[in-house]
């Protein structure tokens, strides 16, 4: 989420100023936006917690606005060198804030199922650690 955010201010700064990018300036971006799109669902070993994320970056809007986001990086890719982006600095920035509203979603979503298993987990403990206890004292008794 950080590096998108990175992403779009980077970007937003050349958009506004309508300035090509240097040879540097690209591979600092194209490092900012292997990272930003470096999420794999995969890793989340939960499949509820999975299922949910994959439900809301499949959602249509959350594609529409992927998809734009796509789009708007060909019309920059395309221009680079020249800096005539012919792109609205303001639709660059609301897409990409809208694309981290929903990272920070997904975030919300891995955060609450960990929790919640976390709670699971803890829980689970503590029964038996009672039943262990139990057993002891039962065991501390019948040997008097």
């Amino acid at each position: 989420m950080e590096n998108t955010a990175l992403e779009r201010d980077f970007l937003n700064y050349f958009i506004l100023k309508e300035m090509p990018l240097s040879n540097k300036d690209i591979a600092y971006w194209n490092r900012i936006k292997v990272k930003a799109s470096s999420f794999n669902l995969n890793i989340i070993n939960d499949d509820s917690i999975r299922d949910r994320v994959l439900q809301l970056l499949s959602s249509r809007e959350y594609r529409n606005i992927d998809m734009g986001i796509e789009n708007i990086y060909t019309k920059i890719e395309l221009h680079l060198s020249d800096g005539v982006f012919n792109v609205d600095p303001d639709r660059w920035f609301e897409m990409h804030t809208k694309k981290i509203d929903y990272l920070l979603k997904v975030e919300n979503i891995v955060e609450s199922g960990l929790i919640s298993k976390l709670d699971e987990f803890i829980f689970t403990n503590l029964v038996i650690l009672l039943i262990a206890s139990l057993i002891w004292v039962l065991s501390l008794i019948l040997t008097y």
